[in-house]
């Protein structure tokens, strides 16, 4: 028995699968699933406690993953198991809104960082941007005082990429988010058949590419892999293409191990120094801003650090490291905002000594804390303390990352086990070769 229904069990809700899997089948339908059953996106597939999935979510998964492949009995355990992975997704959701952070505080210390790092964003885009000071002389001195770094030692080239994965290639999570309906369910050669006709025909590369292409990393910038050599792409098909293929002039699709291929080459410049152009321009004071706003956010920092009122508990450098429980106090800020050992616990293989390979010590425990966990507290205190907590992009966040930490604790729960079979006969029913 899966997971899915150890957790229905645990949940005390009730599964009712609604629809058969041939039914559920007519998912792969573009309009219909025949002539006397159309397709209704709004049609109930199951009901997880008060939750409703719908076909029309169903179909929505489906095109995402690109799920089905005309293969009757692969599509038919697809389904199953698709619609299994969305009711635990369901049960998941419901059993981690039940459960409480109280005892969790290394959850809880992780939720304030991720809202604190929102609101300190949000603040700094309002408060402290305008008052950073940037000119032409700035950009243009920092340019010839950094010539080697926009300087190439190899002739490049400007290219562009579409890419359709093959079966189980996909570069994971990259891929999760991704909705292409118009090429879902299609064979990864057929789709790149398809796209070279539209290039030939005299449709963009670039909007073909920010559309259709499957490549997370260059999608979203219509296809450009920026300025490549050899080298940087190294040995291998796609290397081959971009640095032979004339400019302009779009490749015929091509094979890799891992998915098909079209390229074009937009642009040539020889070895040296990059002429100062508007990209390489705008690439400098993207550069210095962040400089700049790191700088002006250490400076704040430093500040509030410095006249923050810490209340050190002796746990904090006198208790040998093995001895460190999770729900020790190590630290008080301001006398509302606590630092819980286990915030220290959960990431303590990064401080190790890199010398010695050893866990930091007591004296070096301190130091940690401050300059790094009491620091975050006091930027937490001060977004609270200027009304930026409250502000909806962070209350979005704080409640989408107190619903991670929730989810995470539930799964660890369920994998740590041993849990009792469930006796749900519905659940039991869901797994039946019938359903």
């Amino acid at each position: 028995m899966s997971i899915m229904s150890t957790r229905a069990k645990n949940c005390v809700l009730t599964i009712t699968i609604v629809l058969t899997v041939s039914v559920a089948g007519s998912v792969c339908a573009d309009t219909t699933s025949s002539a006397d059953a159309p397709f209704d996106p709004k049609l109930v597939v199951a009901r997880v406690g008060n939750a409703e999935l719908t076909l029309g979510q169903l179909r929505a998964v489906v095109e995402i993953g690109n799920m089905y492949r005309n293969n009757p009995q692969e599509d038919q355990k697809r389904r199953r198991d698709l619609l299994d992975r969305m009711i635990d997704d369901q049960l998941v959701s419901a059993d981690a809104k039940s459960v409480s952070l109280k005892n969790n505080n290394g959850a809880l210390a992780r939720a304030r960082r991720a809202v604190t790092l929102t609101a300190a964003g949000v603040y700094m885009q309002e408060v402290m941007s305008p008052k950073l000071q940037l000119d032409s002389a700035t950009v243009d001195s920092f340019y010839n005082n950094h010539i080697s770094r926009y300087s190439s030692p190899r002739n490049q080239r400007r290219a562009r990429i579409i890419t359709a994965w093959k079966e189980g290639k996909a570069p994971g999570k990259g891929m999760v988010e991704y909705h292409d309906s118009l090429y879902a369910g299609w064979y990864p050669e057929d789709k790149i058949d398809s796209i070279y006709t539209r290039l030939s025909d005299g449709e963009e590369f670039s909007t073909l590419a920010a559309v259709h292409s499957e490549d997370p990393i260059t999608r979203g910038h219509g296809g450009d892999l920026g300025w490549v050599s050899e080298q940087s792409l190294g040995v291998g098909p796609v290397t081959e293409r971009v640095m032979k293929q004339p400019i302009y002039m779009f490749s015929k699709p091509f094979e890799t191990n891992e998915a098909w291929h079209i390229v074009q080459a937009v642009a040539d410049r020889p070895a040296g120094p990059v002429p100062l152009d508007d990209e390489i321009r705008a690439d400098i004071v993207t550069h210095l801003v962040e400089q700049q706003k790191d700088k002006m956010l250490k400076e704040m920092g430093d500040s509030l650090l410095a006249f923050a009122k810490i209340e050190w508990h002796a746990a904090y450098s006198t208790t040998p490291h093995d001895e460190l429980k999770n729900e020790m106090v190590l630290a008080i800020v301001n006398g509302r905002d606590t630092v819980f050992a286990e915030e220290f616990l959960q990431e303590q293989f990064r401080w190790m000594e890199r010398t010695t390979n050893a866990l930091p010590d007591a004296a070096r425990r301190g130091e940690i804390l401050r300059t790094d966990y009491v620091r975050y507290v006091c930027w937490y205190g001060f977004m609270r303390e200027q009304g930026y907590l409250e502000r909806p992009e962070v209350v979005f966040r704080r409640e989408q990352r107190l619903q991670e930490e929730r989810e995470a604790i539930v799964r660890s729960r369920i994998v740590s086990g041993p849990f009792p079979e469930p006796d749900s006969a519905m659940i039991q029913e869901y797994y039946q070769d019938s359903i």
